[in-house]
């Protein structure tokens, strides 16, 4: 009988190779583009996304885009709100209404078997919504309700005030919405934005799970036969004058708060750069996992947080790197210092190749659980069409993982990492 060597560690065999899943891409007879992605699972089940281009960016008030979206499953010109739930729920179906800076989505999964009546459903839901009055007043309030329980958390106000010192308080990333806002919600309001975003040419279709012809042709009878008349929505090639705070730090003192609340952070190229991906690298090094820079200093180290974290949002034209921690207040300052230091350590010192082979190992890891599972790879060219990324996106940032050197990493620290840069909210308990 063989027996295990215990002392001795498992061979780890290095991965560069993943698979984001198949797309097939189809054009219906009223020109909607239909996604086909991935492999047949063997459970009956399927997933429909809407893809609507309209999002926070394009609206005209604070609001609009996230409630035209949430108002569609709450009752239709032929179904109440609770008549669509309740329809939805006896099938085992599910959906998801979300909105994001630049997209509108609507997302069924159900059953195959049940695909049929439950898509013509979510087609009613999107084409025939009431926007009635009584239930956007209802959703408002539970709305505006939410909103204070969150303005009262020092995480959320040192957010928001990082934001509007990067973009200034009036830009779509920054602006975050008052009791007003809430008030001024109509059915007016909601109908305009609706008007002008949810028609034929801004629909994108992506199926994803048991999909046979009998879906496919559903999904054509449903989606790909009408067309509602309206212009294409521009979501490339966006930009917003920003209006960056002359002071680069801003507290907020909530005295019944356990904790401070840190977030720091700066504006750095976009998605679009040909430094991104060796940014995203240099990242995960500096505070992307648990073993990163940041929380081995700040945490493991001098032990002023329980965590500690930093990344890169995308926008549609720049990207932030923010650092976000809940600190004691005696130890603010000193947690800033850190940050900083560990930024300078980055631009001065090369990262040794264990630790390189640790972060590449990690963010292989993870880019490979996210194509796991029946839907992954809707949500693999979800995120593709999100961003306006090419289709070799996926396969480039496995290549930069292969071949990154501590030599590329200390170089884009060098260009992009400024400690000077780094802007400083924070909220909550203050010494």
């Amino acid at each position: 009988m063989a027996t295990t060597d215990r002392p001795a560690p498992p061979h780890v065999e290095r991965i560069f190779d993943i698979d984001p899943g198949r797309s097939s891409r189809l054009t219906l007879p009223n020109g909607v583009t239909l996604w086909v992605c991935g492999d047949r699972p063997q459970e009956d089940v399927v997933r429909l996304d809407m893809m609507l281009r309209g999002g926070r960016w394009h609206q005209r008030h604070l609001l609009q885009a996230g409630y035209t979206n949430r108002m569609l499953q709450e009752g239709t010109r032929r179904h109440t709100a609770r008549e669509v739930a309740e329809a939805f729920d006896y099938h085992g179906a599910w959906t998801d209404f979300s909105c994001s800076m630049l997209h509108s989505y609507a997302t069924l999964y159900c059953m195959g078997r049940h695909f049929g009546s439950m898509a013509a459903l979510l087609h009613e839901v999107v084409s025939e919504p009431a926007f009635d009055a009584d239930e956007l007043h209802l959703q408002a309030a539970i709305g505006r309700q939410n909103q204070r329980v969150t303005l009262s958390r020092p995480p959320f106000r040192a957010k928001a005030m990082l934001a509007s010192m990067l973009f200034g308080p009036e830009h779509p990333a920054a602006a975050y919405a008052t009791d007003a806002d809430y008030d001024r919600l109509s059915p007016a309001m909601l109908r305009d934005f609706y008007n002008r975003h949810y028609n034929t040419a801004n629909t994108t279709l992506l199926l994803s799970g048991n999909i046979t012809d009998d879906v496919i042709a559903a999904v054509t009878d449903l989606f790909g036969r009408t067309v509602t008349e309206g212009d294409p929505t521009p979501v490339r090639g966006l930009h917003r004058d920003t209006q960056p705070a002359d002071d680069m730090v801003r507290k907020m003192p909530m005295p019944d708060a356990a904790q401070a609340s840190l977030r720091m952070g700066m504006t750095v190229p976009g998605m679009d750069s040909p430094d991104y991906l060796l940014l995203h690298i240099l990242t995960t090094v500096y505070g992307g996992y648990f073993g990163s820079r940041l929380m081995q200093n700040i945490r493991e180290q001098k032990g002023y947080t329980y965590g500690i974290s930093a990344g890169l949002t995308a926008y549609p034209d720049a990207s932030v790197l923010s650092i976000a921690s809940d600190v004691n207040a005696g130890h603010i300052d000193d947690t800033i210092a850190e940050v900083r230091n560990e930024m300078e350590r980055l631009c001065d010192t090369p990262v040794g190749d264990d630790e390189l082979e640790m972060v590449r190992n990690y963010m292989m890891g993870e880019l490979m659980r996210s194509f796991d599972g029946p839907f992954y790879a809707s949500d693999a060219r979800i995120y593709l069409l999100e961003l306006g990324l090419p289709d070799d996106f996926y396969a480039r940032s496995v290549e930069a993982l292969r071949t990154v050197t501590a030599h590329d990493l200390r170089e884009v620290a060098r260009r992009y990492y400024d400690p000077g840069k780094l802007r400083v909210a924070i909220a909550g308990k203050i010494a």
